[in-house]
């Protein structure tokens, strides 16, 4: 649900936040396009996401979340020419590249959780990320009403910590002390 409430401020409000903040609308365009390309590139770095297992990849995933969250922030309320446009299509990359990556260890992650229902904990996670989408959106722009988008995304941004020590705090309850080491493609197992 933190992923989803993290991801809330870029998704539902990237592109309001750019403009509000004065950058061009083909600026915040093409920003919302570096989304997909860093997704795509999310596919290249696939295999070495898999050796760090789904926990470690996760907190790896989460922590670009929600730098690029604060990213998002930091370039929409720059004063340099120029900078807003760079800035938001890196903050933007590596947003798209964290996001999709961190729905990668969700898969794994349910594969590891339950390797003979893999589908359902599947599920069970993308309901929770949906759900928490839904609950940051809103939250979100409540609280930007106090404190400003800017500040909104500065918040949304603390959340993705949280969500980044949830492994951590995993291990703790179930007593391991690391994932499974397993690939990907052996963990997943069809359903009967």
């Amino acid at each position: 649900m933190l992923l989803g409430t993290t991801s809330a401020a870029t998704w539902t409000f990237g592109r309001v936040l750019l403009v509000a903040e004065g950058a061009s609308a083909s600026t915040s365009t093409i920003a919302w396009m570096a989304i997909g390309a860093g997704g795509a590139v999310a596919a290249l770095t696939a295999g070495a996401l898999d050796r760090l297992g789904p926990r470690a990849a996760w907190s790896l995933d989460l922590a670009g979340v929600s730098t690029a969250t604060a990213g998002l922030a930091l370039a929409a309320g720059s004063d340099v020419v120029g900078s807003v446009a760079v800035g938001a299509v890196l903050a933007c990359a590596l947003f798209g590249w964290s996001f999709v990556a961190a729905t990668s260890a969700l898969i794994a992650w349910g594969a590891d959780v339950s390797p003979s229902r893999a589908g359902a904990a599947t599920a069970a996670f993308f309901v929770a990320l949906v759900v928490g989408q839904a609950i940051g959106s809103t939250a979100l722009a409540a609280v930007a009403g106090g404190v400003g988008l800017p500040g909104a995304f500065w918040l949304a941004a603390l959340t993705g910590p949280v969500a980044a020590a949830a492994p951590a705090l995993g291990r703790l309850e179930d007593g391991q002390s690391k994932s499974s080491s397993a690939s990907i493609s052996s963990r997943v197992e069809p359903e009967a």
